[in-house]
């Protein structure tokens, strides 16, 4: 039998996987001159029989065994939220899943989503596989959608590219043309490019006119490149998060309530305080959202591609998906939710004396707006709030002054600034920019926040 041959091929990658190119194989089983040329054949006919798969140029891998390193492409995310990949090589992916588990060493980017690939170290213990990615890599600027405004010249359409990091107008063919005319904002896909010259385009949706006071979000998501959609593992995670399973305080009985701007879509944070022999106790409570993003999970990832929430006049483009930022981390009336909560203590004149952090369940009494809260406690309340006026609102507010003068003695820079607030009618144009009106409610709910991170800060510090 000549040497190499195939059962000696097989074993030396079986009991060398870092091994992986002819080169390697080839100096391992000290294979030369026309050895190589049976090399060469053996790893063919291997790869043909599906016993390997080339993962390179010339590079190859056992079928169901990835190379230590090599480039993985992310394909779900299962049901306890990890992201998961397979090594992915000529004939597509191949062996086993591969648990997302950062990036490796010192190697930092952006967080993958399902679709990505990237180039990771592969390592397997206790029979689990993991992936730590050395380097993600991104899709072609010129493969991406692109919007921008359409502009019909003689010579055809154009589209002018609202984010700054296409540096390129599209050219656009009547029979791509889908309907747009001059002056519309456009969602387009380039044409895969080929050589030089024009880039190509279809247009796919026609977002609206120029002109219309909504088309300006639109456009300045697409300048700053802000992400809109979530990946489907990412909203699958949101659907099916379950918070921590800790110990928590009960707070349901706790009137608990939350102050926030009449069109407020959500509820971040509640407030109590009630009024003690020698001064007042006062609870602040967040929506625990560390209970359902937990770190470097697929929500996590995701969350720190997009650093917050941006507000527009007219919309807003979350940091987490609807099912978790609008409902489960959102403090709704009259429904049980998870809670980072501080309770704190404070003398007759406003000095601290105590604080301590808790991990809750609460219910919120009433969710009322600044301009609910504030009439209320100058004698005019709504209905509504005419209920939390003695137990919730009253305390609240002589709370408030006993802080506002132990304030006063601190002498802290005050920048109470003007707010405007540009109102969207219902066909989408400007009504009117006005200054916001500004409350002690407003004053009370800040002051209160303060407090609550000073005792954060204190709790980091100890």
């Amino acid at each position: 039998m000549s040497f190499p041959d195939r059962e000696t091929v097989l074993t030396f990658i079986r009991e060398n996987p870092d091994a992986t190119t002819k080169q390697e194989i080839a100096r391992g089983l000290k294979v030369k001159g026309r050895e190589r040329q049976t090399l060469r054949a053996i790893l063919k006919d291997l790869e043909a029989d599906g016993t390997l798969t080339k993962t390179g140029k010339r590079a190859w891998a056992q079928t169901d065994m990835p190379p230590p390193t090599c480039i993985v492409r992310f394909e779900l995310t299962d049901e306890n939220g990890d992201l998961i990949a397979r090594a992915f090589g000529k004939e597509g992916a191949y062996g086993p899943d591969l648990i997302f588990d950062g990036y490796s060493g010192k190697s930092r980017g952006p967080a993958p989503g399902v679709g990505d690939q990237g180039l990771a170290r592969v390592k397997q213990s206790d029979g689990i596989w993991t992936a730590r990615l050395m380097k993600l890599f991104e899709a072609r600027d010129e493969e991406r959608p692109v919007t921008g405004v359409y502009i019909n010249t003689a010579r055809g359409g154009r589209i002018k590219p609202a984010s700054r990091k296409v540096k390129y107008e599209l050219h656009v063919r009547e029979a791509d043309r889908n309907g747009a005319e001059d002056g519309d904002l456009v969602l387009a896909r380039p044409y895969p490019q080929r050589g030089y010259g024009p880039v190509r385009a279809e247009i796919m949706e026609v977002l609206g006119r120029q002109e219309d006071p909504r088309a300006a979000s639109l456009l300045a998501i697409a300048a700053h490149d802000i992400p809109t959609a979530f990946p489907d593992g990412v909203v699958h995670a949101a659907q099916t998060a379950k918070p921590a399973d800790v110990p928590r305080t009960d707070l349901r009985e706790t009137p608990l309530i939350t102050i926030d701007p009449a069109d407020a879509r959500d509820h971040d944070d509640a407030v109590f305080a009630e009024a003690l022999e020698d001064g007042f106790r006062v609870i602040v409570a967040i929506a625990d959202v560390a209970a359902f993003v937990t770190p470097d999970s697929v929500l996590d990832r995701e969350a720190l591609k997009r650093g917050n929430s941006t507000s527009f006049p007219d919309r807003v483009v979350p940091m987490l998906p609807f099912e978790l930022s609008a409902d489960a981390c959102s403090l709704k009336e009259g429904q049980d939710r998870h809670c980072m909560a501080v309770e704190i203590k404070f003398d007759a004149s406003g000095t601290k004396r105590s604080h301590k952090f808790m991990r809750a369940i609460m219910r919120s009494a009433g969710a009322l707006s600044y301009e609910e809260a504030q009439p209320a406690v100058d004698g005019d309340p709504t209905a509504r709030a005419a209920a939390l006026l003695d137990p919730v609102l009253r305390p609240l507010w002589n709370t408030y002054a006993a802080l506002s003068k132990a304030r006063e003695k601190r002498g802290p820079l005050e920048l109470d600034l003007p707010e405007r607030k540009v109102e969207i009618a219902k066909d989408g144009t400007v009504a009117g920019i006005r200054t916001k009106e500004r409350f002690d409610a407003h004053k009370l709910i800040e002051e209160l926040m303060i407090q609550a991170n000073v005792c954060a800060a204190e709790e980091l510090e100890r």
